[in-house]
């Protein structure tokens, strides 16, 4: 007998220690071997890559199958079914939602009988259960998770049905949120792509498809070495990495440019002493900067501002410093095109680790709105874009924290 660390008011009853297989009326996996496949199927055949987040994912890549190679299993599938990964990838899982499906044999079904289905959903994401998965993989290369174990796994579960059903509809709506958010997430990314490519000049034009109200006349052909500074940082015999402090000014180096914006917290970046930082001050960052990898991912830009005015930048780091008529936002979003990438990387030296040097970026081109109120508000529009970006991704993996704390919590450990 034992209980959960945090559990709904008015429940104090142990929970009771059953079998998986008790709860669920019948366990099975899908095809062991090829199935015959027909590009005019109806029916698809998933494997455990296709359980994201809870739900069936149809993509491209997704075979067909027709009809008559479904099993009787795979026709028995119905509103009580959990499909869950075994082979290779161990965990995904997601409720069967009446799709035409043929399965593979990386996905096991569970049919939920006498236990909460929500309930079993989030149990089989809990830590213990987690735990145990991994200890019962088999195989080397590719690890597998038997129907065996999982029918044999032991569970803690309440006797009242009515807090099973409470903490599965907990989860489930902390799993609605998240979705929500990552959905709202995925839109403005959509929607900031689709601008990004509509209010800048395509490749042969001189004006934007969309455009503020009141600006008119062409954009001006530039390159990026006429309208800005660009220099990189200082290489290693300046600087090295037992240089490094704990407390100290943050240095900008390569792999903070993964998302394309630099980290807020100074500790998540490498850090130098105050003399180190007075030695280095011709490689001070100012608001209105744009960085670049050397290395790497060269297409992608990161704006420096607020607190990141005065950080330093690593010899690895090419710091683009635009002209004072020159608005920092508009020149990061406008560095962000695909035109413009696509032509950094066309002209970056070496194919498995591509980089680029202060010529490179000189010799890029560009064009420019003349009006600085024009690139001003241009530069606020995807400002606020991407701040609502960062907004719901905050408040996902906000809720996704929550999430993993409840799960520690709210099921008893053994």
């Amino acid at each position: 007998m034992s209980t959960p660390k945090i559990r709904f008011k008015g429940f104090t009853d142990d929970w009771e220690r059953r079998k998986f297989s008790e709860g669920v009326s019948e366990i099975g996996d899908g095809l062991h071997g090829t199935p015959k496949y027909s590009d005019d199927g109806n029916i698809y055949f998933i494997n455990g890559n296709n359980l994201v987040d809870g739900k069936i994912i149809i993509n491209s890549e997704t075979k067909t199958v027709a009809s008559d190679q479904q099993s009787s299993a795979d026709l028995s599938l119905d509103d009580t079914t959990i499909l869950m990964s075994i082979n290779g990838t161990i965990g995904n899982l997601a409720y069967y939602s009446g799709e035409n499906l043929m399965l593979g044999k990386s996905v096991a079904y569970m049919k939920v009988s006498s236990f909460d289905k929500k309930f079993v959903y989030i149990y089989l994401q809990a830590p213990s259960v987690q735990k145990y998965f991994m200890d019962s993989l088999t195989g080397t290369t590719i690890k597998n998770l038997g129907l065996k174990a999982i029918r044999e796994m032991n569970l803690n579960v309440p006797k009242d049905v009515e807090e099973q059903v409470r903490v599965g509809s907990l989860f489930d709506n902390f799993d609605n949120l998240i979705t929500l958010h990552q959905r709202k997430c995925d839109e403005l990314q959509k929607v900031k792509k689709y601008m990004l490519q509509k209010m800048f000049p395509k490749k042969g034009e001189k004006v934007p498809e969309i455009r503020f109200a009141g600006f008119t006349g062409n954009w001006e052909q530039q390159k990026l070495g006429d309208i800005s500074e660009i220099r990189t940082g200082p290489f290693g015999s300046v600087l090295h990495a037992e240089d490094y402090v704990s407390n100290g000014t943050p240095i900008v180096t390569t792999e903070h440019f993964k998302s394309g914006t630099l980290p807020i917290e100074k500790e998540d970046l490498p850090q130098v002493s105050d003399a180190d930082y007075q030695r280095l001050g011709n490689y001070k960052l100012e608001s209105g900067d744009i960085v670049f990898s050397r290395v790497g991912s060269v297409d992608i830009n990161a704006l420096v501002e607020g607190e990141q005015d005065g950080w330093l930048f690593s010899g690895r780091v090419l710091r683009v410093r635009p002209q004072r008529a020159i608005n920092g936002r508009f020149l990061h979003y406008l560095l962000e095109t695909k035109i413009v990438k696509d032509d950094i990387i066309s002209r970056a030296v070496g194919q498995t680790m591509p980089s680029i040097n202060t010529e490179i970026l000189n010799a890029t081109g560009i064009k420019l709105a003349k009006s600085q109120d024009e690139q001003h508000k241009i530069g606020k529009y995807f400002a606020n874009l991407d701040n609502l970006i960062a907004l719901h991704q905050h408040k996902c993996a906000t809720l996704k924290e929550i999430k993993k704390y409840m799960l520690q919590n709210m099921f008893p450990e053994k």
